[in-house]
């Protein structure tokens, strides 16, 4: 889980394979991802990292598959 500098909240999802995305008072927003080998898919999330950089972009990184992507 991260949070942003807006109050965003970052959640990998494990039983559904993406990452759900909160607002700063807990409302749902949307989900990122879903299951799948191609970009912008995950094999699973118990792997994935999430990171903010200084600019606020989300990073993945899913240790079972090869890619790292922004966000």
């Amino acid at each position: 889980m991260v949070i942003n500098s807006k109050g965003d909240i970052f959640i990998a999802d494990g039983q559904n394979l993406h990452i759900q995305v909160f607002d700063h008072q807990g409302e749902f927003i949307r989900t990122i991802g879903r299951k799948g080998q191609g970009p912008g898919e995950f094999i699973t999330t118990d792997n994935i990292k999430l990171s903010l950089y200084k600019n606020q972009s989300l990073y993945v990184c899913d240790f079972r598959a090869n890619p790292n992507y922004q966000i």
